[in-house]
């Protein structure tokens, strides 16, 4: 979450001059302290370094004046510090309180992030984001709770509202994917075991036994799991303790070895009695064959395999088709194509068009595409230094609904609820987008 900005003062003299050493990482100039900034509190990592000005010998007298007063010193903090025994008769005192300047007290844990993720959430009123991060308790009676953490919070309030402990499950920080399947459901995977995330209860269901169970191929146990590409559908690709490999299509109950994946994942004479019609939206990419070609954004018409394996049209350009495989010439006749006719075939495409045709598009990307609804990120211009806009475009016109800047950010991730948008940048900024454009950081 972004931080608040207030006025970066030095914990130990309240200089603000200062220097950065390195990001997030400063040294105060008038006292040489070095203290760095975790989320909202300062945490003080003390360097004293003192300068010490030129000057002349001492003389006789000054040496005598300089050793009584450092004896004076001395005996006053042995004399506080043998008061201070005598009168502690409970247990000692533990300062609870921040630095200089900040009466807030201590925090009883200390968080290190180290990911953020956007569940789906269509029906979700008040949207969340979730937190993967890294605990580490103050209190040494606290000790055993440290470890990583999913914490969930409301986007509009940037309130936490609960937290589920991973120290039980012996999650020790390795990879963890989410993905959203054609249920409208996100799905976690954390060491091998499956999870159904839950927005309303603000938690996970470990679904791996009521989806796995049943499949004698899995008998001999998981031993590592992990989604297909985003393009072949809600698939899990496993490799059992015994070391084959399948995949496995949880939501229509198929299980596939290698072979026979690649079989039912293209082609119109594998799809499921329940196929269907669906919409996708993408933008071409630049050609070879003809690199003057400008980037199109293209609402493709396709028959979808629902939860069964697919292999949806992506990286789309211009390009000469001769007709089937093997080492051609530029003696040898071709068409020029956008969609070629083995693209056609392996993925299902029944139709495309460009529904903004003769318009110039800079770094563009798709961030939500579902039926009528479709969310785009560009630049204006070619100019590198340009910021990014978001654009809302009506899919049967092709004209903008609405463009809204996001000044200084990258969105890398978008996700739809009840009243909105929610986006994820780059920088794990999370904000909402309401229906008509305005952004609510």
């Amino acid at each position: 979450m972004a931080k608040e900005i207030k006025a970066i003062k030095c914990p130990q003299c309240g200089s603000t001059t200062k220097t950065e050493i390195k990001p997030e990482v400063y040294r105060c100039l008038s006292c040489q302290t070095e203290y760095y900034l975790d989320d909202d509190d300062i945490t003080v990592n003390y360097n004293h370094n003192y300068s010490y000005a030129n000057s002349n010998p001492a003389s006789g007298a000054q040496k005598t004046k300089l050793f009584i007063a450092i004896a004076a010193i001395v005996f006053v903090i042995l004399t506080i510090s043998i008061l201070a025994g005598l009168l502690s008769r409970s247990e000692p005192i533990v300062n609870n309180s921040l630095p200089s300047g900040n009466t807030e007290p201590q925090k009883e844990h200390l968080s290190s992030r180290t990911k953020t993720f956007l569940p789906a959430q269509l029906d979700v009123e008040h949207p969340i984001a979730i937190k993967l991060v890294n605990r580490t308790y103050v209190s040494e009676k606290d000790k055993p709770k440290d470890g990583y953490y999913l914490e969930f919070y409301d986007v509009a309030s940037k309130k936490q509202r609960s937290a589920q402990s991973l120290v039980a499950s012996g999650y020790n920080g390795s990879q963890i994917d989410i993905k959203v399947f054609s249920d409208h459901n996100s799905y976690l995977i954390m060491d091998a075991e499956l999870y159904k995330v839950n927005p309303a209860k603000d938690g996970l269901e470990n679904v791996t036994k009521s989806f796995f169970d049943g499949y004698r191929e899995l008998q001999t146990g998981i031993a590592t799991l992990s989604f297909v590409y985003d393009d072949f559908g809600d698939g899990l690709i496993i490799m059992t303790n015994d070391g084959r490999k399948f995949y496995l299509y949880p939501l229509v109950k198929k299980i596939y070895k290698e072979d026979d994946f690649y079989d039912a994942q293209a082609g119109f004479n594998t799809l499921l009695p329940n196929a269907k019609e669906n919409t996708l939206y993408l933008f071409t990419v630049k050609s070879n064959d003809y690199p003057d070609e400008k980037q199109q954004l293209l609402k493709v018409r396709y028959k979808d395999n629902g939860a069964a394996p697919k292999d949806l049209l992506d990286n789309v350009s211009w390009g000469n088709d001769y007709g089937g495989s093997g080492i051609f010439t530029e003696r040898d006749p071709f068409e020029k194509v956008l969609v070629s006719n083995f693209q056609i075939k392996k993925s299902r495409v029944l139709n495309w068009k460009d529904i903004t045709p003769g318009r110039y598009y800079f770094n563009p990307e798709m961030l939500y595409g579902d039926g009528d609804e479709l969310l785009i990120q560009f630049k204006a211009d070619a100019n590198p230094k340009s910021s990014y806009r978001v654009q809302k475009i009506d899919t049967r016109t092709g004209q903008p609904m609405w463009t809204t800047p996001i000044d200084g950010q990258i969105i890398k991730e978008v996700s739809r609820f009840r009243n909105g948008y929610v986006a994820l940048s780059r920088t794990d900024s999370v904000f909402v987008i309401d229906f008509k454009g305005n952004i609510a950081k």
